[in-house]
C-alpha cells in the first residue's frame, strides 16, 4: 500500500532530491492513492516552487495524474 500521507511529507521536505523523487512517484502511482484530491491539490500549491527543476517535476506530475483527479465532483461536467 502506498502511504500518501509519506509521500507528502516529503514533496514539502527541505531535501530538494528527497521531494522531487515524492512527487515523481505520486505520479507513478497517482491511480492508486486514496484522497487524489487532496494530493492534487497539494501539487498545485508546489507548482509556486522557486525551483525550476522541481516546479517541471510537479508540472510533469500534473500532467500524469490530470486523467485521474476527480474533478467532476468539485467542478461539474468537464
Amino acid at each position: 500500500m502506498i502511504d500518501q500521507e509519506d509521500l507528502l511529507r516529503k514533496c514539502f521536505c527541505d531535501n530538494p532530491e528527497e521531494s522531487k523523487k515524492a512527487v515523481y512517484k505520486i505520479g507513478l502511482e497517482f491511480g492508486l492513492l486514496p484522497d487524489k484530491q487532496r494530493v492534487w491539490d497539494n501539487l498545485v500549491k508546489l507548482t509556486s516552487s522557486e525551483k525550476t527543476d522541481f516546479r517541471n517535476e510537479v508540472l510533469k506530475t500534473l500532467t500524469y495524474a490530470f486523467p485521474d483527479v476527480p474533478v467532476k465532483k468539485k467542478y461539474g461536467k468537464i
